[in-house]
């Protein structure tokens, strides 16, 4: 079961048509590509923060050692998580443009301007902004890495984590 749904892509992470009212296309719902890409990209974001470890989190997570890190990763009150916004960033650019059989297409809007990337640039960085925070799920990795490395597994470095900019520097 995944650690977050789609309660959690609200405000700067809102996907339009994660429901359908009543008389609409059910075609129009995002709901079941967002769960989708929730499968895909969950394993990558555990992986990416617990390095060789995401093994024995895999293996054993009953666990209080490992279920701690998962209530670190998602506030349920506020409907916050770090993987959210990592699930956001690999979705979105996908939700924006569409395969058709003359080549990939985005929707062309008069009046207005394309903010794609500015947006991807805001949740990437409220990603690491809420990864390293204090009592964050990194900041609590690196604290209490002695309960968690072992001879045969040990924590990431981390560096890709970073804020980002529009121009990928």
């Amino acid at each position: 079961m995944a650690l977050i749904d789609k309660t959690y892509f609200v405000g700067l992470l809102s996907i339009p048509n994660l429901t359908t009212a009543e008389g609409v296309d059910a075609g129009l719902e995002n709901s079941t590509e967002l769960t989708r890409y929730i499968s895909i990209y969950e394993p990558g974001f555990m992986q990416m923060i617990l390095g060789d470890l995401y093994v024995e989190y895999v293996a054993h997570k009953a666990e209080a050692i490992w279920t701690t890190i998962e209530g670190k990763l998602k506030d349920a009150t506020l409907f916050r998580s770090p993987l959210a916004n990592y699930v956001f960033f690999n979705y979105y650019p996908d939700l924006c443009e569409r395969n058709t059989g003359v080549g990939t297409m985005a929707t062309k809007q008069e009046n207005s301007e394309l903010v794609t990337r500015t947006r991807l640039v805001r949740v990437w960085n409220d990603m690491v902004s809420q990864l390293w925070v204090d009592d964050g799920v990194l900041d609590y990795l690196y604290e209490n890495r002695s309960a968690y490395e072992t001879s045969e597994y040990s924590l990431p470095s981390w560096d890709d984590i970073r804020p980002i900019n529009i121009f990928g520097l």
